[in-house]
């Protein structure tokens, strides 16, 4: 006999079956997935977020550090970074940044 590892239920059944049922089947996979999905959804949107607001700026002419903060830019997050011309590039997904003079920056697509 062995024993489910949500409810610890003795079962018998194929030998590599671990659980007593469908339903202690699902609750732990739910579980396990929310568990995932609990730590990386605020990141996500935080990103998602910088994304809206690079495109949103993308057209503008002058962008300055304070304008993107404003517009909810959260300047801790990024997807990658990556170095062009000895100037380095922040980017989330598609769109991303550059620095122009200490308060202005250029927003790119790339």
């Amino acid at each position: 006999m062995k024993k489910c590892l949500l409810c610890s239920e003795d079962f018998s059944g194929r030998a590599d079956k671990k659980f007593c049922g469908d339903a202690c089947r699902n609750a732990y996979n739910y579980d396990k997935l929310y568990l995932h999905e609990k730590k990386i959804k605020p990141i996500y949107y935080t990103l998602r977020r910088n994304r809206m607001t690079l495109a949103k700026l993308m057209n503008c002419e002058g962008v300055t550090i304070s304008e993107m903060a404003r517009n909810g830019f959260n300047f801790d997050f990024a997807t990658h970074r990556r170095t062009r011309e000895e100037v380095e590039e922040t980017f989330c997904f598609d769109y991303g940044f550059r620095f122009v003079n200490a308060e202005k920056v250029e927003i790119i697509k790339d």
